[in-house]
């Protein structure tokens, strides 16, 4: 039972580190979905001390990807490993809302050939599909190790998706963890380890105003860090 931190600046992974995550998951833009973040934010991150995985996603929206898209995630799942991130967080669908196998394990693929050791996500891609059993059967029938699976369970919170994590978390073979993620705060966090989560992702953030009071934007919240720490480790002392 792992807790893992979303974060889109090195402040944020040093505020991740110091609560007492285990990991991060770093990205850019988080308000739009999240995109693949910077070589420079991933090497000041990395400065935490932190395992980093990190998101691959060319562009917010959908995830029904163009053949240029799909190269350019190729790469990117190649570079950020050679910056030293751990783990990259991929996943494409077809038009039709089914696993798009190829281009989803090309992209890890690609991660692994830099480091055969690379952790491997696939992304809440599965949260917007019509039946999230079948594509995440699809993830198994690929012959491809994947490492986590994050998802809501197709909810907006994941408490609310606990249903769907539950049989998720039966149907995953050993080695597999479901990673439980979105909408999550720190008083669901029991919840969701008890319905089989093998680990919660939250942004743990704030809201900030600007210096101008006009905008607001978030940044990550120790204390509320710390929360999610202290709730994790109340389900494993449970467990």
């Amino acid at each position: 039972m792992q807790l893992e931190i979303a974060v889109t600046s090195a402040l944020g992974a040093r505020t991740a580190a110091e609560g007492g995550a285990d990991r991060i998951e770093l990205c850019a833009v988080l308000e739009l979905g999240g995109v693949t973040p910077s070589e420079g934010l991933l090497e000041r991150s990395l400065e935490a001390g932190l395992p980093i995985s990190v998101l691959v996603r060319c562009r917010p929206g959908d995830f029904v990807y163009s053949g240029d898209e799909i190269d350019t995630m190729v790469a990117e799942a190649r570079a950020v490993v050679r910056a030293g991130a751990e783990g990259v967080v991929v996943g494409a669908l077809t038009e039709a809302g089914e696993f798009d196998r190829e281009a989803t394990l090309r992209m890890a693929e690609a991660a692994r050939q830099v480091n055969p050791d690379c952790k491997v996500t696939f992304h809440r891609a599965i949260d917007t599909v019509a039946e999230p059993l079948r594509v995440f059967q699809s993830l198994l029938d690929s012959g491809f190790r994947f490492d986590r699976v994050l998802t809501s369970g197709t909810a907006e919170r994941a408490a609310d998706g606990i249903d769907t994590i539950r049989r998720l978390a039966e149907l995953a073979p050993p080695g597999l963890e479901i990673l439980a993620g979105g909408g999550v705060t720190v008083p669901t966090i029991g919840q969701l380890i008890a319905a089989g989560a093998g680990s919660v992702h939250l942004s743990a953030k704030v809201p900030v105003l600007q210096r101008d009071g006009s905008a607001e934007r978030y940044q990550t919240d120790l204390d509320t860090v710390r929360a999610a720490r202290a709730a994790v480790d109340a389900a494993k002392a449970g467990a």
